[in-house]
């Protein structure tokens, strides 16, 4: 089944997509990220577009053109189940560098490219949607080099 087009223009537009995914076991949560590769805010303000729609305090941003993204970070994150957002809030670090946190990182060039990569994680492209404060790390998909984090990716 493809990926709905509400998800493909979420992705379009510069947002992250994730879906909880099936634990290795028991106390642990899983998730699959995709992150679209495009200049932040900051390197290249030309390349967004601010919209009335406010998100907490802050005016909702969206990618002028898909034309900016250069390919798409699909990360499959499984960590201790205690990392939720509402008990660690922004404090992903800790998460990261807890030494029972996995990551698997696939980088694709092509939105057609997307589907194939989730397979081995994602049945369902169905369940795909914003990210959710259900996990630190799903709201901060950032793991950095395995140099930093090197049990990440054992």
């Amino acid at each position: 089944m493809p990926i709905p087009l509400k998800r493909l223009n979420a992705l379009r537009t510069g947002r992250s997509l994730a879906a909880e995914v099936p634990a290795s076991e028991p106390g642990r949560r899983a998730f699959v990220v995709i992150v679209p590769q495009c200049p932040t805010p900051r390197e290249q303000p030309d390349a967004w577009l601010y919209t009335d729609r406010h998100y907490q305090t802050q005016p909702t941003r969206v990618l002028r053109s898909p034309s900016f993204i250069t390919g798409f970070d699909i990360l499959r994150i499984e960590h201790d189940a205690k990392y939720t957002y509402r008990a660690w809030g922004w404090d992903a670090d800790v998460a990261w560098a807890d030494a029972t946190t996995r990551a698997k990182r696939v980088f694709v060039a092509a939105e057609d490219e997307i589907e194939a990569a989730l397979a081995p994680w994602l049945n369902d492209v169905e369940k795909l949607g914003p990210p959710q404060d259900d996990s630190v790390l799903v709201n901060c998909p950032h793991p950095g080099t395995p140099g930093e984090y090197p049990h990440l990716w054992t």
